[in-house]
């Protein structure tokens, strides 16, 4: 299953939004637009919607779609866990519960049952990464269900989150988008930057040198150096340069130099649209197998092509704004978590730091909702609530040891996870 045939057959619109009103109107219509094909097209959470939504995207989306009218029932379906190491703490937490929902549910399951193609795609990608010595069940291959669709067919609002979004922080991603296009990557130059040869096969790269060449590309500005503006990836060029072989640096040259782009970057110039036609397609069509391949997403420029083109048009100043309101989905997250726990612009749910402002009056709070929740007999069928009660009860703020900060960020996604199987259960 390649992303080729979730693209659109129209012609890419040349269309650049000079008002930033309308330009996020379109944006959130085409991503909206972009979710419905790849849901139709019976793939699930883990593979195909964390291949193209990064954290702009889930910032738009959330703007109208994920809200309700009580703010309640929420469900966080987090996609990266689809790809997760079962003994992972987020992973038992979370999925033996979903494996048992799926089978009390069944007449949802026809519904969002994976197809034969995707299932025969996974058992490739497992037989492959099983001879590598890292097989990757998934939990789309055990249960062949989609998370996202079970949730929807309950009408439960759904927050999507876990996208790697870490690199790419919200209207940085556009950025590298537009690198991508404006320098034209050549296979063999994207495979150099992104993995690396082991005994074992070509495997990807770390996370940290991927986040190296993301910030220098204009990702997070973590260690990035100079002010923040539209040219700051031309910066980048050289030390990326340092991490390539000499053949893929003169390669890199030239494709920098030849041929430059106009400013401000306008869809309708010949020199973008021959950029789509002619590099884009070939690039996604060889990276997208290969990377699946070695049990890795190669989510960055994987957006429906006209999504891109409403990227793209981006205007200039908006992209490097630095008020750009980058958390619009802590409004569906209002009713379910406490306002003390920071979320943060990546991720839907809390990252451990941010459980660390947790205020008592709302761990008393939380702990009184898991309270009157453990008496409902959903909860009763898959927690011991004796077990949860005492758990709760021995959170401790102010402790400093790592067990303790950990078992905070545990309680925190239990607590989740009692609110929704209550929703669940109100359906």
């Amino acid at each position: 299953v390649t992303y080729a045939r979730y693209w659109s057959p129209l012609p890419i619109e040349p269309v650049c939004y000079a008002d930033e009103g309308d330009y996020f109107d379109a944006l959130r219509a085409e991503l909206q637009r972009a979710v419905k094909v790849r849901l139709a097209a019976g793939a699930g959470t883990g593979i195909e919607l964390s291949g193209g939504l990064d954290s702009s995207a889930i910032a738009c989306l959330a703007g109208e779609q994920f809200q309700t009218a009580g703010g309640k029932g929420h469900v966080f379906v987090n996609s990266s866990l689809e790809h997760q190491d079962p003994s992972s703490e987020s992973y038992q937490l979370t999925f033996p519960y979903l494996a048992d929902i799926y089978e009390r549910y069944p007449n949802t399951l026809e519904e969002h049952r994976i197809t034969e193609e995707g299932r025969s795609l996974i058992d490739e990608v497992d037989a492959g990464l099983a001879i590598h010595g890292c097989p990757m069940k998934t939990v789309i291959a055990r249960h062949s269900v989609s998370a996202y669709g079970l949730a929807k067919s309950q009408q439960l609002s759904t927050m999507l989150s876990g996208f790697g979004g870490d690199e790419f922080v919200s209207h940085r991603g556009p950025l590298f988008l537009r690198h991508c296009y404006e320098n034209r990557h050549t296979r063999d130059l994207v495979r150099e930057i992104f993995y690396s040869k082991n005994p074992s096969g070509v495997v990807p790269k770390t996370k940290y040198l991927m986040r190296y060449v993301a910030e220098r590309l204009g990702g997070r500005r973590k260690f990035a150096t100079g002010p923040g503006n539209a040219e700051m990836w031309r910066s980048g060029h050289d030390s990326i340069c340092g991490l390539l072989s000499s053949e893929q640096q003169s390669v890199f040259r030239a494709l920098r130099n030849e041929r430059a782009l106009p400013e401000p970057f306008d869809l309708r110039s010949w020199q973008a649209q021959a950029l789509v036609a002619q590099n884009l397609r070939p690039v996604i069509a060889d990276q997208v197998p290969m990377a699946e391949a070695f049990g890795f997403e190669y989510r960055y420029p994987l957006l429906d092509q006209r999504v891109l083109s409403l990227t793209l048009g981006m205007p200039g100043r908006l992209a490097v704004r630095r008020g750009v309101d980058r958390y619009p989905f802590r409004e569906a997250l209002k009713g379910v978590l406490p306002d003390s726990i920071r979320t943060r612009p990546d991720k839907a749910g809390p990252s451990l730091p941010a459980v660390e402002t947790m205020l008592k009056q709302d761990l008393d709070e939380m702990i009184a909702r898991i309270d009157s929740a453990a008496d409902t007999s959903i909860v009763q069928h898959y927690l011991d609530p004796k077990a949860l009660r005492a758990f709760s009860q021995g959170i401790d703020l102010s402790s400093e040891e790592p067990e303790k900060r950990r078992e905070k960020s545990s309680f925190v996604s239990l607590y989740l996870l009692t609110q929704f199987l209550v929703a669940l259960s109100e359906r």
